[in-house]
């Protein structure tokens, strides 16, 4: 099963609004099963290198065997 991008956005901004809701600041991404970007988003005041962690750790938790 493939991700199209307004899924994948549709994903990030339930993880952006959920952030909100506990008060922190986040960066989210969504990856295709085989551990390619398809969406990225750095909330306002989040931690820079947040975006680094979570491009480099997003594709390491995509799903071996749907890739």
């Amino acid at each position: 099963m493939s991700l199209t991008l307004e899924e994948a956005n549709r994903i990030l901004r339930a993880a952006l609004a959920k952030a909100q809701e506990l008060n922190i600041k986040i960066s989210a991404a969504v990856c295709d099963a085989g551990g390619r970007p398809l969406a990225f988003q750095r909330m306002d005041n989040a931690i820079w290198a947040s975006a680094y962690a979570t491009l480099s750790l997003a594709p390491k938790l995509a799903p071996d065997d749907l890739a």
